[in-house]
């Protein structure tokens, strides 16, 4: 599998980043050269740090993979869509695309703009549903 299958693309990135969380990722994007396009590389293999940086004329963003998101992501939440009860996260791969959602008993939520046919962008997607949502604790981010 491709590293590009892996990780979610530099907008999910961007829009996690803005949002506070960590910036540490064993992957990231670094903005450079003329064409100024986002290229994935592997952390140890530049020498400057996350947080939009820019030294030497590039950016550097992290570059979340479908296990770093998942670190990320709370395992249960509380919704009103579930009746304020507790729903444990689901994660569902049907026909080539990736659901994540949260449920208990019957009702689950699963917002319709997360399904995603890369792992990564579901993941993101929701973890940016949450925060924006505030359904999820911000504070060990």
């Amino acid at each position: 599998m491709k590293i590009e299958d892996q990780v979610c693309n530099s907008d999910l990135s961007i829009k996690i980043k803005n949002l506070g969380f960590k910036s540490e990722s064993y992957f990231c994007y670094v903005n450079w050269g003329e064409a100024r396009q986002w290229q994935l590389v592997e952390r140890r293999n530049i020498d400057v740090n996350y947080d939009f940086v820019v030294e030497n004329g590039y950016i550097v963003l992290p570059a979340y993979t479908s296990a770093e998101l998942g670190l990320m992501l709370p395992t249960t939440i509380v919704h009103p869509l579930l009746n304020h009860q507790v729903g444990v996260m689901t994660v569902i791969h049907s026909k080539n695309v990736w659901f994540i959602g949260y449920g208990k008993e019957g009702l689950a939520v699963f917002p319709e703009n997360v399904p995603d046919e890369n792992e990564a962008n579901a993941r993101a997607k929701m973890l940016i549903y949450l925060a924006e949502n505030k359904l999820m604790r911000m504070d060990n981010i």
